[in-house]
């Protein structure tokens, strides 16, 4: 809990504030420390496990596996079109502390000690101006409660600024090991989920109006959520994974209505049509579905593997599309829908 500082506070020599102080000047109160061995379906337990406990207040934005490393998937950014990335940014926006043990054999902790506000220029973060590290000076004692943390050596030749830039999306495992780091969390919202009806037998209505729908997730998210009278504040709260029918919500939306604005925008309003999308059934949150859904699994209780692992078949490879890019035409958007192997990864707003 961050709020226990108060804003005016200062940063400790040996960082052990800089976490909650950072989350303060983002507005955010909370955080959770993840090892370096954890999987997300660890992190999810123990966010769910103080939501139950304090009343449901917290949101981490996270892979969509449970198998999946946050340090594998934050350092190559890390996609979260199930938890909100949308809405609150990659996996990499997430992280405020890194503690490595880098290719010296140093272990160093470090992070943004300095910023500026950047709200002005219409960004929803402060502006990382500086960042600091310290080095452990007794790396042969085993009880985390007894390390010391202090300024590294004069002779250690690490920039922590070019270190964090290096590491928050540099690949896992190029620049060091990590062993923690802190992610952000958020204030919890609502959680719905839609899905249109294709897997395991879809109708011959859903399959013929599946185009449509791909058109209308462009729409949604990118290209004219005004036109379907929705907000960019909801079309924010949505996203979806690379998977074509799934589509994920937080906080307040209107993705039914919008679908059957759509469909009256292209005569389809058959009521066959608008219901191949459909709500499930309310979880508190995406991890919690996770769970309800893989009872049956081998692992009851746990997230599972969503989808399972598999092997790639033909080699391809993902492109980042900037929005700048797609906001230039409607053109565009049809040419990444036409062209695409996959449904498109909305990962951004």
């Amino acid at each position: 809990d961050a709020s226990i500082l108060g804003s005016s506070s200062t940063i400790a020599e040996d960082l052990s504030t800089q976490p909650c102080l950072l989350s303060l000047a983002k507005n955010k109160s909370s955080l959770i420390r993840v090892g370096g061995g954890e999987n997300f379906d660890k992190v999810y337990r123990a966010v769910i496990a103080a939501n139950e406990k304090e009343g449901y207040k917290y949101h981490l934005v996270g892979g969509g596996a449970g198998t999946v490393s946050p340090m594998g998937w934050s350092w190559q950014g890390g996609l979260g079109g199930s938890t909100g990335g949308r809405l609150y940014g990659f996996g990499v926006d997430q992280v405020v502390q890194l503690e490595m043990v880098l290719p010296n054999g140093v272990h160093v902790k470090f992070g943004p000690t300095g910023w500026e506000d950047a709200s002005a220029e219409g960004f929803t973060v402060p502006r990382t101006k500086v960042v600091s590290g310290v080095c452990r000076s007794n790396p042969d004692e085993h009880d985390e409660e007894n390390w010391v943390w202090e300024g590294c050596p004069e002779d250690f030749d690490i920039d922590f600024n070019d270190l964090y830039f290096a590491v928050r999306g540099g690949g896992g495992g190029t620049w060091g090991v990590v062993t923690s780091v802190f992610l952000q969390l958020h204030d919890y919202l609502p959680f719905s989920a839609y899905f249109f009806i294709m897997f395991p037998s879809p109708t011959e209505e859903c399959s013929a109006i599946a185009p449509q729908f791909a058109e209308f997730k462009a729409h949604y998210y990118i290209s004219a959520p005004s036109l379907l009278s929705v907000t960019k504040e909801h079309s924010l709260a949505c996203g979806s994974p690379d998977s074509f029918g799934e589509i994920y919500c937080y906080g307040e939306e209107d993705v039914m209505q919008a679908w059957t604005r759509f469909l009256d925008t292209n005569n389809s309003t058959d009521p066959a049509n608008v219901a191949c999308l459909s709500g499930v059934p309310e979880f508190a949150g995406y991890a919690e579905g996770q769970i309800y859904l893989a009872s049956n699994d081998r692992f009851p209780g746990k997230v599972s593997d969503s989808p399972a692992p598999s092997p790639l078949g033909t080699p391809f490879a993902y492109v980042l599309v900037p929005q700048s890019w797609l906001d230039e035409s409607e053109e565009n958007i049809k040419t990444v829908l036409e062209h695409a192997t996959n449904t498109p990864y909305y990962a951004f707003g």
